[in-house]
């Protein structure tokens, strides 16, 4: 995890947030068209995959 990642794991979060789950993962590979592209993949499906556990435990 190097500071390069974190900065666009937290764009992922904020489209996460709007709840566009899809749209934000192909958005952060889109937006690096290159590896980091495709790194933050990951990073971005992990997010909305833990939010969306969180949803459902907490209601």
């Amino acid at each position: 995890m190097t500071d390069s990642i974190a900065i666009p794991q937290n764009v992922c979060l904020v489209f996460w947030v709007r709840r566009r789950i899809v749209w934000n993962c192909n958005f952060c590979i889109s937006q690096g068209n290159s590896e980091l592209g495709v790194m933050l993949y990951f990073p971005c499906v992990q997010v909305a995959f833990e939010a969306t556990l969180r949803k459902y435990f907490e209601t």
